[in-house]
């Protein structure tokens, strides 16, 4: 993982969660823009009941996740055998 290459050719889009405030939210974006010289943009959303990592385990356990991901990331998981082992 190397955020300073990933930067260079996205841009990052982050959501609060957990009850992460606004001004929180506002402040890491600064401090991750200064450091990384990237483009972040704060993009509200509702909240999501499944973790990324619960996620990850229902892949590993073989557990169907295409209702919970768009289906290019699904494909791309799937493609990739990611999160198999």
């Amino acid at each position: 993982f190397h955020p300073e290459e990933i930067v260079k050719y996205t841009k990052i889009l982050a959501t609060g969660r957990d009850g992460v405030s606004k001004e929180a939210m506002l402040q890491r974006k600064r401090e991750l823009t200064k450091k990384f010289h990237g483009e972040f943009e704060l993009i509200d959303m509702e909240d999501f009941i499944v973790s990324s990592s619960s996620i990850r385990e229902m892949i590993k356990n073989g557990e169907a996740v295409d209702s919970l991901l768009p289906a290019k990331v699904a494909d791309y998981i799937k493609l990739h055998n990611l999160y198999t082992e």
